[in-house]
């Protein structure tokens, strides 16, 4: 749980006086969990509460049981244990009685942690529930206040209309409360702007956003985590004003975009919605704030901002709750900004791409299944999944058939937040178990080019290279039409191969009778014969291999060879003069379609880090860069969603 989050939840700790019928000794024990938790050690208070629920007295004694799990669970919600404090808040609420006032406190606490809990897993309809729930419980000003401001908070892109009134109504509380100390009011006051900004109340949101800043001592060099939400709030707010003076010096106060390094870029899997997905359309964009632990795993991501109204800023958190670093790099990242941290997005126009690995994963797929051995897969991203896959794969080898191990070595070999070195020892480790296994020559094939893929730059050189030929010119793949076509794609791919006998391959694996017509190798062999043709001047060869393909140009652009670049484009001068006088560096994703002389088109930022500040300069990137020539008739692009990253450096 995002600690920033709780500071709002701090409400008294009233503990409620079991029946007198039960025991003294059952009495202290809970009283000293009670006080454990008042003391904020909730660690000894979830041992104390959990000793408490297996005693016979309180599982008989329904409401109490109710009470010890409701405040069991809030403590584990306190220590980031969402999942395992759901289901006692559930049962808790559920057995709490609702017509004895002694409870009442607990019923209000429990709610507001189910509503929590709910908002952290971006099922705003289950926290409306509970939060209003919560609120109508709610006898003291400030238990009003809090759950009203939860409510704002929840329901600022679903239903506008009604986090205005319930924010409104937090703010009439504070207004009353004017003991409040200054630091306090200024988060609520923050959250209340948010609400405003949503609704497109921009010089409202900047008016309590001044206020905000000033109650919190003003623009300083030392932060804290809620003045960096209030500035970042803020700077949003001052360039949807078109202040852009103002939203550099707010954002510049925060930190962000001030690193040694570019370490949000070192993402190792970073998906995006795609567009028309949810409704969502390439101009919507949406501000997401994360928090990543030093493991490369996102633990929380909530939308702050977004474009419009509607389910869309949600589609858009729940995709960056998926991204992944590699631990080694997520620990390069300063723990404070770990804890809050925000990027700027749009939905994607980049289809998958078919390679050569995707035409022989159904040959190993079938081996797989001859050998009765399941593909692992993971929920969730791939940080989060690989430290049980290493379990996993340490486990296998220890124990049972080495074949047995394969699924487990091609799950690592995958795993995007793995690091290039255990990539590759599970690549080689399958490569390794399967040639002794003497497996089917497509599936080698696959491992072979599995682990030249998962090797490090340092080690995808020359002696890598020559590795791959000489497994890939095996007399056992060379005999097998499905492994000798992958193998002289993949090769002909990498630029592996000497472009003068080129065509020749190509031509042998293309020629009739080799592969069925409709075979995706086949057709993508003659796409790169187009090009190649195209290249030497011969059009009609060119014509004549595309024809045999019989795709349209939007498949074509999808099954031929990404075009490969051939000129950046990009100087000093692109760097942004506002960034550079405020010290910013930072980077963006962009997409580009590539049309068949190798230019851009259609250029769309949909990752930017900070937000606002380096989208135009990258789009100026973008247009400048040139990619290899294609052949597509009549001019058709040859390459749709390409993406690249611009990074925005200070010499």
């Amino acid at each position: 749980m995002n600690a920033a989050l709780l500071g709002v939840l701090a409400t008294a700790l009233t503990p409620v006086t079991p029946p007198a019928a039960q025991p003294q000794s059952l009495q202290a024990q809970f009283d000293a969990a009670t006080k454990a938790m008042a003391s904020e050690d909730c660690k000894a208070a979830i041992a104390l509460f959990a000793t408490l629920e297996a005693r016979p007295t309180v599982t008989r004694n329904a409401p109490v049981l109710a009470t010890v799990r409701a405040r069991r669970g809030r403590c584990l919600l306190k220590l980031g244990r969402d999942e395992e404090a759901r289901p006692l808040l559930v049962a808790a609420i559920e057995k709490l009685p609702a017509d004895q006032p002694n409870y009442r406190l607990d019923r209000y606490q429990a709610n507001m942690a189910l509503g929590l809990i709910d908002y952290q897993r971006l099922d705003y309809g289950a926290a409306r529930t509970s939060l209003e729930a919560g609120l109508a419980l709610a006898d003291d000003p400030g238990d009003k206040m809090n759950a009203e401001l939860w409510l704002g908070r929840v329901l600022m892109f679903d239903d506008p209309t009604a986090a205005l009134n319930y924010a409104q109504g937090a703010m009439a509380i504070l207004a009353s409360q004017p003991k409040l100390e200054g630091k306090t009011q200024a988060g609520l006051r923050t959250v209340y702007a948010r609400v405003l900004l949503n609704r497109g109340d921009i010089k409202g949101a900047l008016s309590e956003l001044r206020r905000s800043v000033s109650q919190q001592g003003g623009l300083d060099t030392r932060v804290v985590l809620s003045e960096v939400v209030t500035r970042s709030d803020y700077a949003i707010a001052a360039l949807l004003n078109k202040d852009a003076d103002t939203a550099r010096e707010m954002m510049a106060y925060t930190g962000a975009g001030r690193f040694a390094k570019a370490p949000f870029a070192t993402a190792r899997a970073i998906d995006l919605p795609s567009c028309g997905e949810d409704g969502i359309g390439p101009e919507d964009s949406a501000i997401v704030e994360f928090a990543l632990n030093d493991n490369g795993v996102v633990v929380s991501a909530q939308p702050v901002w977004a474009s419009r109204p509607g389910p869309m800023a949600r589609v858009f958190a729940r995709a960056v709750r998926g991204w992944s670093w590699k631990p080694e790099d997520a620990k390069q990242i300063p723990a404070f900004f770990r804890v809050v941290t925000r990027v700027e997005l749009r939905c994607t126009n980049t289809t998958s791409r078919p390679g050569v690995l995707d035409a022989l994963w159904d040959s190993v797929a079938n081996w797989m299944a001859t050998q009765k051995l399941v593909s692992v897969t993971w929920n969730g991203s791939a940080a989060a999944a690989l430290p049980g896959l290493l379990v996993k794969l340490a486990n296998a080898k220890a124990s049972g058939p080495p074949v047995a191990r394969v699924p487990v070595s091609d799950a690592i070999a995958k795993n995007a937040a793995a690091s290039n070195e255990q990539r590759l020892a599970a690549a080689e480790d399958a490569y390794a178990v399967l040639t002794e296994a003497k497996a089917p020559a497509p599936v080698l094939v696959y491992y072979a080019i599995t682990a030249f893929q998962a090797a490090s730059l340092e080690k995808r050189g020359a002696a890598a290279e020559r590795l791959l030929m000489s497994r890939l010119a095996d007399t056992h793949i060379a005999s097998d039409q499905i492994a000798n076509a992958a193998a002289q794609l993949f090769l002909s791919d990498i630029g592996a191969l000497p472009t003068d006998g080129l065509l020749t391959r190509l031509g042998t694996i293309t020629a009739e009778g080799y592969l069925p017509d409709k075979d995706p190798l086949r057709i993508a062999a003659l796409v790169r014969i187009a090009d190649l043709q195209a290249r030497k001047g011969a059009f009609d060869a060119a014509q004549a291999a595309y024809d045999k393909t019989g795709l349209d140009a939007a498949q074509c652009a999808l099954i031929g060879p990404p075009p490969r670049m051939t000129s950046t484009g990009a100087s000093s001068s692109d760097f942004p003069m506002e960034a550079m006088r405020w010290g910013f560096e930072g980077w963006v994703r962009f997409e580009t379609d590539i049309d068949a002389k190798g230019r851009t088109l259609n250029q769309r930022a949909v990752i930017a880090y900070p937000p606002f500040v380096f989208r135009e300069a990258a789009l100026g990137v973008a247009k400048g860069i040139r990619y290899t020539q294609s052949y597509r008739p009549a001019g058709e692009k040859a390459c749709t969603g390409m993406q690249q990253v611009v990074n925005f450096r200070i010499p």
